[in-house]
């Protein structure tokens, strides 16, 4: 039984050898006595016959190109998107916190003397962005060039930025 698995095996890895590197059939004749030492002498009279034959060909059916017959051995997973959403459940966002009314009252102060301010005017802003998959958010740290403030629609908007809402301002200063 045991060379029986062998020479099965060497059979296909020899077939496979040849028609991957696509040799004539002058250059493709494998011998099991040339290029497979099977060890015995029965087996090789056996396949002497058929280990020199060519891929059989289908009459219907069109040959599979190597990139599709690769492709059936590709990897594949069971449960698509699982380590997506499992980075995802693992990714943690903040809360928001609530400002008390001495520090809503100074970035009111701060928003009042910029409305004054030089177009140019640089600051450092911290506000809240909320994340758009889930609950919560992130504090983020910008600076830049003030564009418009907005009192109506209590926004503030930096030079090639998103609008930013006032309530979501955790710190403002002019630098």
């Amino acid at each position: 039984m045991a060379n029986f698995i062998n020479a099965h095996s060497a059979f296909h890895y020899a077939y496979e050898v040849v028609h991957y590197f696509k040799l004539p059939a002058s250059q493709g004749n494998i011998s099991s006595t040339k290029c497979i030492s099977l060890g015995n002498k029965k087996m090789n009279e056996k396949y002497e016959k058929i280990i020199n034959m060519g891929r059989p060909v289908s009459g219907k059916h069109q040959p599979m190109s190597n990139h599709d017959r690769a492709a059936q051995f590709a990897p594949y997973s069971a449960l698509s998107g699982y380590e997506d959403a499992v980075e995802e459940t693992a990714r943690l966002t903040d809360s928001k916190t609530e400002l008390d009314e001495y520090e809503k009252e100074r970035i009111g102060n701060t928003l009042t003397s910029l409305l004054s301010a030089s177009p140019d005017t640089k600051v450092a802003l911290t506000f809240f962005r909320k994340d758009k998959k889930k609950k919560g958010g992130a504090y983020v740290t910008v600076t830049g060039e003030i564009g418009k403030i907005d009192e109506i629609k209590q926004e503030i908007t930096l030079i090639g930025g998103i609008p930013i809402c006032f309530d979501n301002i955790l710190d403002i200063n002019e630098i």
